[in-house]
């Protein structure tokens, strides 16, 4: 049976057994609508990398097997003391009975009771050895001397300096501990201060520090809450978000703080909401929109709607096969709806132009309907398949994600051909015999309902065929080397909603702290393996901070090494005699050692500022200030730096606290008493906690609090994981490159979010290629198969890749980038973009030469409102908020109205040229 007999069969059954062809088309249609309810979403981008790939491998091992993988970090900006408060009454909601099922544990405070009792024995080596006499001598003269010893044989006057990231963060936390003994000091000296109090809390502050996690200013705290499920469970992540939120919001709000959540939990909700969201609103604008420009075009109402009837239907069956074939829909997938919403409505377009073509002229409804398959059953069918085809090639990709995108695509389009052949027909022929029975006037007078305008122009450029050609040929010639240098933008948080709190959270993390929470993530099968790995990726020029099991359980040989030296500190401790009291003499070393001390912060300072170390410029700006420069000598990077002291320590700027408490000494302003009292509840209270940490007992893993163990220790006990926090913004191009070099050099099993997308973004641009030159052949191939001649076949090909020169052309020159999700426009536009030459050819054949008005004044019309339908779907999906979504729409939108342009340009000018048109 030929294509055409068979076209003619079809048109019989639909107007012999409309009745009986209803009922099993609605029962089909049930079916699949239950199917497509089985529907899963998930977001996660480790789904669409190949499954075999080490990396995701790697990152799926470590999310089902490590606790502290996947985190949700609480946020929280706002006074210190507030701060503390909000962190305070916070995490007890968070951990309680209510959300047992969903939060395994929250960390807020450093492990104080294990500090405490063995902080040394956490300290490097090389730093016990600086840092050493600094717990000899508790007395107050004789404290602040080793404290300056030991500061400027640390950071000032060694060769490393600051050199190294790890010595950046060490500078930091020593600064940290320097300004909370300073304000604690300075507090003892105020007429009624609790000296006792002041002094216990000055003490801990250089021995176990600030047990909560504060920015360097004191301004941002973050809490991490860890939950039982990983970021994979997305039902988990919305739940647990949309609760912890809530409760968060409420106790910030009693406290007069702001706090938010970020974090991959928080992001994967975020991405969740706005991709369901967005599924449901984009289709909804697209059907929407498509229908009232069907209506507008076709100047009729009834058939426009049988023909969205028809396209909801197709979509349904192409949605219920989909279950059958994937199971659930990815990042890419997901948008199968709107763009099946936007090509499926083509071959109902086709249809309903060439039936209500006939009925304007008053042919019966038989006939009208054996005209419209027949005559336009040809290209839909060959352009359908031509279609399905060129999305099914990219199944030979690499990655899963676009082999599933082809998959769903290229059967989604023939479900969408096949119900618009089957559905549509069966309704048209129903409408029209409702309207003959019962239609006030049977015979309607006739309607030219074609587009002659159209027509003339391809007339006209048919008989300046040369002239056009010539044209043409600059033109593509100039879009291609345009499109050319077209970019690509690696940032994945560009494809996300606009005003995320949780992506602004994030921004700020990395402002405030140094460190982005999109992490780096390693794994060791044993301590020494795990030890080595740390050591290595604290030297990383991206890493912002390093944190593994090592950082709480040093190797063994370096445990016997860190153990000498604290043993040598505990017996000078223990020997060390408490004076009562100060004399002249030594009051007069306090106030030279403070000063000092202002004079060595100010040095680190400058080594800060020539560094580019913001963090230690900003730390030690707020112990001495900075100095006084016109805002017209400033650069941009220290007006910058300015704005931000301002916003810490207010419009004084110029003097720290240690200048302060100078001025105090210098004017005679420090009570002796109070000053003695501190120096004998200080001295006492220091040797207590120094003697504390100083313990030189050996750890173990059995040691280990189990807050920590559940970050660092996989369930099994048999693997370690290290986890570093990149110093910038992990979605930089630039800075992505070198973390991810860095990581590799590292180790080759490196994983993380930062490190997937790279290869994701690198794989998917090699497969979207490959899918290009595949669809291309199997296209023109599939094209001599239908058309017989090559010069036919190449011809419809004309306009499909000079569309898509255009597309990138256009793309480069409007200052689009290439991104994850509209790097799939191009093969979608090599599916999309050869109906246009197909249904033009066709017609061709049919009506022969030297009669390019007519061609594309009746069939140019259906391909023009086509295109417009297209692109109103594809258009609709710049209303998204997820602006993955939005970038690709805006692809589309531009691909399909080039393509249509150079179908009716260069296919005009072709026939002209071969066929003669001169008429």
């Amino acid at each position: 049976m030929t294509r055409e007999s068979f076209l003619k069969k079809l048109a019989d059954w639909t107007v012999d057994r409309t009745g009986r062809l209803s009922l099993i088309l609605l029962l089909v249609t049930l079916l699949f609508g239950w199917m497509a309810s089985q529907l899963k979403l998930t977001t996660s981008f480790t789904n669409l990398m190949p499954a075999d790939d080490p990396r995701v491998q790697e990152y799926d091992r470590i999310i089902e097997n490590f606790q502290g993988s996947s985190v949700l970090l609480v946020v929280a900006e706002g006074d210190e003391a507030q701060l503390k408060a909000f962190a305070n009454e916070l995490v007890p909601m968070v951990e309680g009975d209510s959300l047992s099922h969903l939060v395994r544990h929250v960390t807020y405070k450093a492990p104080m009771d294990f500090l405490s009792n063995h902080g040394l024995m956490l300290t490097k080596s090389s730093e016990l050895k600086n840092l050493g006499d600094l717990f000899t001598d508790p007395n107050l003269p004789g404290w602040l001397t080793h404290l300056n010893d030991s500061f400027e044989k640390e950071y000032t006057q060694s060769d490393e300096k600051i050199s190294t990231r790890e010595k950046e963060n060490s500078a930091a936390k020593t600064l940290d501990g320097i300004d909370r003994w300073v304000r604690h000091f300075s507090a003892a000296l105020q007429p009624g201060a609790d000296v006792a109090a002041e002094a216990q809390a000055a003490a801990d502050a250089l021995t176990i520090g600030d047990p909560y996690y504060l920015s360097w200013d004191q301004r941002m705290l973050i809490i991490q809450v860890l939950p039982t499920f990983t970021m994979f469970d997305i039902n988990q992540c919305v739940e647990a978000t949309n609760v912890i939120e809530k409760m968060t919001h409420q106790v910030a709000d009693k406290y007069g703080i702001t706090a938010g959540l970020t974090g991959s939990i928080a992001l994967a909700r975020d991405e969740m909401v706005a991709m369901s969201n967005d599924s449901m609103v984009v289709t909804l604008i697209a059907v929407v929109g498509i229908f009232l420009l069907f209506v507008f075009t076709f100047r009729m109402l009834t058939s426009p709607l049988l023909a969205i009837m028809t396209l909801i239907m197709g979509i349904i069956w192409a949605m219920g096969v989909s279950w059958l074939m994937v199971g659930e829909l990815n990042l890419m997938t997901s948008m199968s709806a709107v763009i099946l919403a936007g090509l499926g409505i083509d071959f109902s377009i086709h249809i309903i132009a060439a039936f209500s073509e006939k009925r304007a002229e008053n042919i019966g409804i038989e006939e009208a309907m054996s005209f419209a398959l027949t005559r336009s059953g040809t290209g839909i069918m060959t352009g359908g398949i031509t279609t399905a085809v060129a999305f099914l090639t990219m199944m030979i990709s690499e990655s899963d994600g676009m082999r599933e995108f082809g998959l769903v695509l290229g059967v989604g389009i023939l479900m969408t051909m096949i119900s618009a052949m089957l559905i549509l027909p069966v309704m048209l022929v129903a409408m029209a015999r409702f309207k003959d029975r019962f239609g006030r006037n049977t015979t309607q007078p006739s309607r030219d309902v074609r587009y002659t305008r159209l027509g003339q122009l391809a007339a006209w450029m048919g008989r300046h065929s040369g002239y056009t050609l010539v044209g043409l040929l600059v033109v593509v010639m100039v879009l291609v080397f345009r499109g050319s240098k077209i970019t690509r933008d690696y940032n994945y948080l560009n494809m996300e909603p606009v005003g995320l709190e949780s992506i602004k959270l994030q921004d700020k993390m990395i402002d405030e702290f140094d460190m982005s929470p999109d992490v780096i993530l390693f794994t060791a099968s044993n301590l020494t393996q795990a030890d080595s790995l740390t050591r290595i990726a604290k030297e990383m020029k991206t890493a912002g901070m390093v944190q593994s099991i090592s950082d709480f359980l040093p190797d063994h040989a370096e445990q016997l090494i860190r153990q000498q030296t604290i043993k040598g500190i505990r017996d000078r401790l223990v020997a060390a005699k408490l004076i009562s009291g100060l004399t002249l003499e030594q009051r007069h070393t306090i106030r030279d050692q403070i000063e000092r001390l202002l004079y060595n912060i100010m040095e680190l300072q400058d080594l800060a500022f020539s560094g580019g170390q913001d963090k230690i410029f900003l730390k030690s700006a707020s112990l001495v200030g900075v100095a006084e420069v016109p805002d017209s000598a400033m650069s941009p990077g220290e007006r910058q730096l300015t704005s931000r002291l301002k916003q810490s320590m207010g419009p004084d700027i110029y003097a720290g606290s240690i200048n302060k408490l100078m001025t105090a000494f210098d004017n005679d302003l420090v009570d002796p008493q109070r000053l003695a009292a501190f120096q004998d509840a200080f001295s006492a209270d220091f040797k207590s906690a120094a003697l504390a940490i100083a313990n030189p007992e050996p750890l173990t893993l059995a040691d280990i609090p189990a807050e920590i163990k559940t970050q660092f220790v996989s369930d099994s006990g048999e693997h370690f994981l290290v986890t570093v926090f990149p110093r910038s913004n992990a979605w930089d191009f630039q800075f992505l490159d070198r973390l991810t070099a860095e990581a590799a050099a590292v180790s080759p099993r490196a994983t993380g979010l930062p490190i997937v997308f790279n290869a994701l973004m690198d794989i998917i641009w090699k497969d979207g290629r490959r899918s290009t030159y595949a669809a291309l052949v199997m296209i023109f191939l599939l094209l001599l198969l239908d058309f017989r001649k090559i010069k036919y076949a190449l011809m419809a090909m004309v306009p499909l890749v000079t569309g898509v020169a255009a597309m990138l052309g256009i793309m480069q020159m409007t200052g689009l980038q290439i991104t994850l999700l509209n790097i799939m426009a191009i093969p979608l536009i090599i599916g999309i973009g050869i109906d246009d030459g197909v249904h033009i050819i066709h017609r061709r054949l049919i009506e022969g030469p030297n009669k390019l008005s007519q061609i594309f004044s009746s069939t140019g019309r259906a391909v023009l409102v086509t295109s417009l339908t297209t692109m109103l779907g594809f258009g609709s999906l710049w209303f998204a908020t997820y602006r993955g979504l939005g970038s690709m729409g805006i692809a589309l939108f531009i691909g399909v109205g080039a393509c249509f342009i150079m179908t009716v340009v260069s296919l005009s000018a072709m026939l002209g040229w071969f066929g003669g048109s001169k008429r």
